[in-house]
């Protein structure tokens, strides 16, 4: 968390403003403001800070500027890409965390503006829109509007696993935690990739990853092993009945992950197959199949990782 001036007042001050400029849209004023805070910040330690904010307020300011004489989606689409190439900047890992935040919600404001519009005047419940607008009502923290646009997109795309990520943190967000666990459940056996696209709020979900973190599970394997740990801690405890398709479809699966099981014991795959198990077993205890069934699955799952099968059933 990045944090300015701690210690001074006169800086605490100045940021305060700024989040108020910013949020009004009033890039100008930001620099107005930077530019009275004079010369003092040279040999301060907070003066790459306020360079930092500058630099961005100013790119900021020249992409609002740039999209006046765009279409309103065309000007949303220019929008989110720009912030997302945002996130991934020196600039932004440089900025305390309320000038993100402002920031965030004056862009995102802008950008649901033109998406609205089309959805609007099409009279199409078109599932990339919905998503959109999903997305961008979760992140400026209205949850229930988000669940309402993502829940149409759901209608639409019913396998997509950012879809099912956002609406699983977004209903975490106002305290439908079976629902939340559900959907997270599902879009994490669906793609662990593609749900590491999204970033979880959830802080039952974000407790977790840093406990895996600390048992030193690879960043890019997070998400895929992120469902096995949730089902051997008991979080994952909201199940559903499988339809006889999906059971073809999950013993098929499994069938051909046993066949390319790298010997790492971290690979991805070893993840994907750990997890699969972990449905067919609540498959079987559902339709209380025969001992011997569920003693082979488990045996298989000793035999991946010994260590987190002790801890399963314990």
């Amino acid at each position: 968390m990045h944090r300015i001036g701690s210690h001074n007042n006169k800086e605490q001050n100045l940021i305060k403003k700024i989040c108020h400029a910013i949020s009004n849209g009033l890039f100008s004023e930001v620099h107005l403001l930077i530019e009275n805070f004079g010369n003092e910040t040279v040999d301060n330690p907070d003066a790459d800070t306020v360079q930092a904010i500058s630099g961005t307020v100013q790119i900021w300011e020249e992409h609002v500027a740039s999209v006046q004489t765009m279409e309103p989606y065309s000007a949303s689409e220019f929008l989110l890409r720009q912030w997302n190439k945002f996130l991934k900047s020196e600039l932004k890992a440089a900025l305390p965390d309320q000038v993100i935040y402002s920031l965030k919600s004056v862009i995102f404001t802008k950008t649901l503006k033109g998406y609205l519009e089309l959805y609007n005047m099409s009279g199409i419940e078109d599932f990339e829109i919905l998503s959109k607008v999903g997305y961008i009502y979760k992140e400026l923290g209205n949850y229930d509007q988000a669940i309402q646009s993502l829940e149409l997109a759901r209608q639409q795309q019913k396998n997509d696993p950012r879809i099912l990520m956002l609406l699983a943190d977004s209903y975490a967000q106002v305290d439908e935690i079976r629902a939340a666990k559900l959907f997270f459940r599902e879009a994490l056996f669906i793609d662990p990739a593609l749900c590491m696209e999204i970033e979880c709020e959830a802080a039952f979900i974000c407790t977790l990853l840093d406990k895996m973190r600390e048992e030193k599970i690879p960043e890019s394997l997070l998400y895929f092993w992120l469902p096995v740990y949730a089902t051997v801690t008991g979080l994952f405890n909201v199940k559903r009945e499988l339809k006889p398709v999906e059971i073809g479809k999950l013993k098929q699966s499994i069938q051909v992950l046993e066949q390319n099981l790298p010997e790492e014991r971290h690979a991805p795959q070893r993840a994907l197959l750990l997890n699969r198990y972990f449905w067919l077993l609540d498959h079987y205890e559902g339709i209380q199949a025969q001992k011997l069934l569920k003693d082979e699955i488990l045996l298989k799952m000793k035999e991946i990782d010994s260590f987190l099968f002790e801890r399963y059933i314990h």
